[in-house]
């Protein structure tokens, strides 16, 4: 027969172990962050490449022990990466003097779902020789300037504006950063993200009037793949109408009268009638990637009728276009380029971008 007293003592002293293991490592309350400085991998465009920089301090390392963490909660940055042009799940951070003494990961990327990208840093090296300590934390990261109607893209979307800012960079820290606009898209305009939780979030502005307004047209779009392995999620699909657009052409508002959306086997069938003045057709879907390369191909098709504002003429544009997308899960960069046959307005997707 079990010996319930021995049993209750056992359990009592594994709790208190388990409490003084978990209680050991604490939150660090006394490090100070500065000297951020923010600026671009590549272009100016907030959903591209950019690259933080700043210094910790820890001014009193007395009460500070192996474990102890600090954690930098981003606000307006869709993901963080680690490792410049190769994806590392975390970093190991220097002191002034060389020694390793803090590991850095991210415990959230907010990228289409969530508000805030968060940071924490762990210190791994006894600093008890120290009576302070400081060194520099750096890695890429890119802004989240919107793209959808999740709540957040969508806030994010009128936050950012072209030109300088003052971008906030957790409590203590910002820094001033300029933006560049992307001319107004003449027929199709594409970004693509990696998201860090095996998707990539793509996002397409369609059937654009350069010189009036959109009256309606059908179109299908086909994200197949060449290997047949990387689907997209119907449930995410977004479809909407919007004449409101930030100065990266991402939606700061949509329409109440929804387009006609089908969504089957990797394949969108959109609709449009009825537009009002100003309209654009703006897509959003999330596709599955996986580990090392993907290759994505993206096929539109379609027609749609615009109607010239001054000289009162309708006219009808066609796009039959394929963008053929290499992706890697979690990597720096990806390359993406575009065939075009049979256009009257050619759509033009072609880009190669430096940070995803």
């Amino acid at each position: 027969m079990p010996n319930h007293n021995m049993f209750s003592c056992c359990r009592f002293i594994t709790t208190l172990l388990v409490f003084l293991f978990v209680s050991k490592a604490a939150e660090i309350s006394n490090v100070n962050l500065y000297d951020l400085s923010i600026t671009p991998t590549s272009s100016k465009l907030p959903h591209l490449g950019w690259s933080a920089a700043f210094t910790f301090f820890l001014p009193d390392t007395s009460g500070i022990n192996v474990g102890d963490t600090f954690t930098l909660d981003l606000e307006h940055v869709y993901r963080i990466k680690f490792g410049g042009t190769t994806e590392t799940s975390n970093m190991t951070v220097a002191l002034d003097d060389g020694t390793n003494a803090l590991q850095c990961y991210a415990t959230q990327q907010a990228a289409y779902f969530y508000e805030t990208t968060s940071v924490q840093c762990k210190v791994i090296t006894d600093l008890s020789k120290y009576s302070y300590v400081s060194g520099q934390i750096s890695f890429d990261f890119n802004f989240n300037s919107g793209g959808s109607v999740y709540q957040y893209e969508l806030a994010n979307a009128a936050y950012f504006e072209s030109g300088a800012m003052t971008i906030p960079f957790g409590s203590d820290m910002s820094a001033d950063v300029e933006f560049e606009s992307t001319p107004k898209p003449t027929n199709m305009y594409y970004i693509g993200r990696t998201t860090s939780y095996e998707t990539i979030e793509v996002y397409y502005l369609d059937m654009i009037c350069p010189d009036g307004n959109l009256l309606g047209g059908m179109q299908q779009m086909q994200f197949d793949t060449a290997d047949g392995k990387n689907p997209i999620t119907c449930s995410s699909v977004q479809v909407y109408l919007s004449k409101e657009y930030n100065d990266w052409w991402l939606p700061t508002s949509y329409e109440s009268n929804y387009p006609d959306v089908v969504c089957y086997d990797n394949t969108i069938d959109v609709t449009v009638k009825n537009a009002s003045a100003g309209d654009m057709l703006f897509v959003n879907a999330l596709q599955d990637i996986y580990a090392g390369s993907n290759i994505l191909s993206h096929t539109i098709s379609g027609t749609y009728s615009c109607i010239n504002t001054l000289s009162n003429i309708t006219y009808t544009s066609t796009i039959d276009t394929t963008a053929v997308i290499t992706a890697t899960a979690g990597a720096a960069s990806m390359a993406i380029y575009a065939q075009t046959s049979s256009v009257v307005i050619t759509s033009t997707t072609t880009t190669t971008t430096g940070w995803t």
